[in-house]
């Protein structure tokens, strides 16, 4: 075994943890996953990818993974979209959650061991909010069911803030049912013709938070060794996480926390208004879609991510000497040849994913391994067994045809998307997109035969 254990930073003691398949072999594990009310984006993908190749990883040094995910699929947005097509919610859920795995297919992301849906979980809900009240954590209200975070000592533990400072920090709905305004809703009453299920406390559905606390311990266990998901997740979503489940089950709930940065364009969060041009089902259109896998593991998993074409293009390059590396070791005779040099990356590639699963420095000595493959135009059995030892973590794998292009095809796509805002005389998206090209390096020019474009 190249590594013998591996050490993560913990989000909530701010120190590392470290795990050997020695000590313990199984590993639980749960990722926050997407609430599927419209086409998942290039931010999903950040985090589906990242602990997609964390259990590769894991499992590769022997640790027996329990890796849950889950969706959101009962959320107020889906219902809102649901009122406004006129079908059922779990319908407008299921659609886009058949767009998520046709992505996730694509980006060769094996994913968790099950995906765990809120609405096929109720009965574990209420028992876990009955459960609350009992232990006196939890109280009625005119409106539903409400944790009472004053209950629960050292909540914001997560967050490094007080109760007082996170008070003075969020932005808290108004609601005259709370004892206290960061109390957060188990459970919320419906009217009698609204969505929800049959519970002790009336018609009603869960609340946000009870989730995950319950069907991460179905699936995965108790205590979690490890819970990820975006950084925009840790407060209030796991901050509440931590409270319930602590509260339920007694203990530690998590032993590190690992939260992954935002994607951003040129510093800044992506424009909501121009969401649907990062959607993954056009990424994967016009890049080639492990390009886009590299590029979404080429930062440490904690730092923000910045976005652009020109970035996604250059691991479509990046690719190619891949592909000319598996070419010259899936040719690879039985000859023997010093393999000193691939053996010294092949080890810190390894080393850097066991020093808090830093993917961009292993990609960095993966690249330096394919380099060296490709200057000795020939392989050996070991070579040849390292090199897909590495590109099946960073999911590489079934790498064949690479496809090029794909910040032209993405800025075609934008020009052309522009021109249908224009058409429908949206002029201010069509403005939008048009300055987002111009600052990343691209000319528009309508002109009566057409709209023109090139690279400045």
């Amino acid at each position: 075994m190249v590594v013998k254990e591996i050490r993560i930073m913990d989000t909530q003691d701010r120190d590392y943890k470290v795990f050997s398949p020695e000590q313990e072999r199984d590993f639980p594990m749960y990722a926050c996953g997407i609430t599927p009310q419209s086409h998942p984006h290039i931010g999903h993908a950040r985090v589906a990818v990242l602990f997609d190749s964390f259990a590769k990883f894991l499992r590769k040094l022997g640790f027996n993974v329990k890796y849950v995910s889950n969706f959101t699929d009962i959320d107020d947005k889906i219902l809102a979209k649901s009122s406004e097509e006129g079908v059922d919610p779990l319908v407008i859920a299921e659609r886009y959650e058949r767009e998520y795995y046709r992505a996730m297919d694509a980006l060769a992301v094996d994913g968790p061991m099950i995906y765990a849906r809120v609405s096929q979980h109720i009965e574990d809900i209420i028992v876990a909010v009955e459960t609350l009240l009992k232990k006196g954590y939890a109280y009625e209200a005119p409106d539903g069911i409400y944790y009472s975070v004053d209950k629960f000592e050292g909540y914001g533990k997560l967050s490094h803030r007080n109760i007082d400072e996170l008070m003075a920090g969020a932005r808290v709905e108004v609601n005259p049912h709370k004892k206290n305004p960061l109390d957060f809703a188990l459970w919320k009453r419906v009217e009698e013709d609204g969505f929800g299920w049959r519970s002790p406390w009336g018609k009603g559905r869960p609340g946000w938070h009870i989730e995950c606390s319950v069907m991460s311990v179905r699936y995965a266990g108790y205590p979690l060794k490890v819970h990820g998901g975006g950084e925009d997740l840790i407060f209030p979503h796991h901050e509440n996480e931590i409270a319930q489940s602590e509260a339920l089950y007694g203990g530690r709930f998590v032993v590190a926390w690992m939260h992954v940065g935002m994607l951003s364009i040129k510093g800044e969060k992506m424009s909501k208004s121009l969401g649907n041009i990062f959607a993954l089902k056009d990424a994967i259109k016009v890049f080639d879609p492990l390009a886009l896998r590299l590029f979404l593991l080429s930062t440490y998993y904690r730092s923000p991510l910045d976005y652009t074409p020109q970035a996604v293009q250059s691991y479509e390059s990046a690719l190619k000497k891949v592909k000319r590396a598996k070419d010259i070791v899936d040719s690879s005779s039985e000859e023997s040849i010093n393999d000193e040099i691939f053996q010294n990356h092949y080890t810190n590639f390894y080393k850097a994913l066991a020093n808090d699963f830093n993917t961009a420095e292993a990609i960095g000595h993966f690249f330096k391994f394919v380099g060296e493959v490709a200057s000795a135009s020939k392989s050996s059995p070991s070579v040849k067994e390292m090199y897909y030892d590495m590109a099946e973590i960073l999911g590489l794998s079934s790498l064949s045809d690479v496809k090029t292009g794909g910040a032209d095809n993405f800025v075609e796509y934008l020009v052309q998307l522009r021109n249908r805002f224009r058409k429908e005389k949206n002029y201010a998206l069509a403005d939008e997109i048009r300055d987002f090209l111009k600052e990343n390096g691209v000319v528009v020019e309508d002109t009566p035969t057409g709209t023109k474009w090139w690279w400045m």
